[in-house]
């Protein structure tokens, strides 16, 4: 094998399937994320390593990569263009990054709604530079989906299921800005 295509555990490598994380991280330093975190969320951590920053850009990068699951960021660990994008020479384990989202409490998931009101308030003022004007309305779109359960949760009932007939699911509503696709409600 070529040097290019060494892929280990600590990010050596050149290949990646993650190309794309370096939008994610252009995104992320034009919105002023780190700022953000670093002027609005306070969090007890006692990494050395990884900060707060670091721990909240990987889960955004994850869910933006469409991961649903924390141990998908598994793959992440060693990923060679993952690894510069964050400026690290490995990122953390998942289960560093799942202890991290339990240790949140709720002062700080307030800390983070203020974050995403200004991340919002940036992308609205991009919206508005585009296109010269500024909204006096907006379109709500209202929509459904299934999620299927497994077992007895509180609130799952049978009913339309289009994937698993007669199994137990939510019905969770859902509302989004038809200009933007945010979800505003879910």
């Amino acid at each position: 094998t070529t040097s290019a295509m060494r892929h280990g555990p600590n990010c050596g490598g050149e290949l990646s399937p993650y190309g794309g994380v370096i939008l994610i991280r252009n995104l992320f330093a034009a919105t002023g994320l780190l700022d953000l975190l670093d002027r609005h969320f306070t969090c007890a951590r006692r990494s050395v390593t990884y900060t707060v920053g670091h721990y909240v850009q990987l889960l955004l990068t994850g869910m933006l990569l469409g991961f649903d699951r924390l141990s998908h960021f598994a793959g992440l660990t060693g990923d060679p263009v993952v690894c510069h994008a964050f400026g690290l020479s490995r990122l953390p384990h998942f289960v560093s990054v799942w202890r991290f989202v339990v240790s949140l409490r709720m002062h700080q998931r307030r800390q983070l709604q203020k974050i995403q009101r200004a991340l919002l308030a940036w992308a609205w003022g991009q919206d508005e530079k585009q296109n010269g004007y500024r909204r006096r309305s907006v379109t709500l779109d209202f929509d459904s989906t299934v999620c299927t359960v497994h077992g007895r949760q509180h609130g799952a009932k049978k009913g339309y299921n289009p994937k698993k007939h007669g199994a137990r699911s939510y019905r969770p509503l859902l509302a989004f800005l038809a200009e933007t696709r945010e979800i505003v409600f879910a």
